[in-house]
C-alpha cells in the first residue's frame, strides 16, 4: 500500500470513463445546439464545431446545405479556388498584354544630340549619340534652323552602330549662321522634311572645304 507521502504528492488518476463521457456529452450538446439554432446560424454551426477553444469536424457537409448557405458563409472550397486561379490567369494575360504592346510600341532606336557649334557662316558641326537593339544600319536626319525657326541646313546621315551604339560629329553644310541644331531621329522614327523659306535651295552635304 502507498506511503502517506506519496499520496500526499502524487495526486490521484483522472477517471477515463468519467472523463470521456463528460467530452461526449458536451460534444452531442453543442451538436443539439446546432441543429436547433435559427437557419441563419446553421451554417456558421455545419463549418465548424468548438469545444473549449478547439475547432472539432463538424456533423454537416456543405452539400447538405442550399447554395446560398454554401456562398454566404465561404463553404464552397472550390468555388473560391477557381475564383483565385481565373484571377490569377487574368493578371499574367495582362502582364503578358502590356509587356507586348511595349515591345510593339518602343521606338527601334534612340538618337540624342551630344553638342554643336557653329563653325563658319556656311557650316554648324553636329555631335550626336545613337542607341538601338541591333547593329544594323540606319539613317538619322539633322537640320539647323535660323531664328525664325526656317531652316537653313537639313542632312541625311547613314550610321552603323557598335554593339547597340555610335558617337560622331557630322559637318552640317547651312544657307546662313544656325541658331540652333538638332538630331530630328533616326531608322523608322518619322521626323519632319525640310522646311526651307521659299526660294532657298537646300545647301549640298556635307560641308566640305
Amino acid at each position: 500500500m502507498p506511503s502517506a507521502t506519496y499520496l500526499a504528492i502524487v495526486a490521484a488518476p483522472l477517471l477515463a470513463s468519467s472523463s470521456g463521457c463528460a467530452w461526449m456529452a458536451m460534444r452531442r450538446r453543442e451538436e443539439l445546439t446546432c441543429l436547433l439554432s435559427l437557419p441563419k446560424y446553421l451554417a456558421r454551426c455545419a463549418a465548424t464545431t468548438r469545444h473549449n477553444g478547439v475547432t472539432m469536424p463538424s456533423p454537416f457537409q456543405p452539400k447538405q446545405l442550399s447554395p446560398e448557405m454554401v456562398e454566404r458563409y465561404g463553404l464552397n472550397h472550390k468555388s473560391m479556388t477557381a475564383r483565385i486561379v481565373t484571377y490569377t490567369l487574368a493578371v499574367g494575360f495582362a502582364v503578358v498584354l502590356g509587356f507586348v504592346a511595349f515591345q510593339i510600341t518602343r521606338p527601334g532606336s534612340q538618337a540624342s544630340i551630344i553638342s554643336w557649334k557653329v563653325i563658319a557662316p556656311d557650316r554648324t558641326d553636329i555631335s550626336f549619340q545613337v542607341k538601338t537593339s541591333s547593329d544594323d544600319p540606319l539613317t538619322c536626319v539633322l537640320r539647323a534652323q535660323d531664328q525664325s525657326r526656317a531652316d537653313v541646313g537639313y542632312a541625311r546621315v547613314p550610321v552603323t552602330p557598335v554593339d547597340g551604339e555610335i558617337a560622331m560629329t557630322y559637318s552640317l553644310r547651312t544657307a546662313i549662321p544656325s541658331y540652333t541644331a538638332e538630331v530630328l531621329g533616326c531608322g523608322d522614327t518619322k521626323v519632319p522634311g525640310p522646311q526651307f523659306p521659299i526660294g532657298v535651295a537646300p545647301p549640298s552635304q556635307p560641308w566640305t572645304p
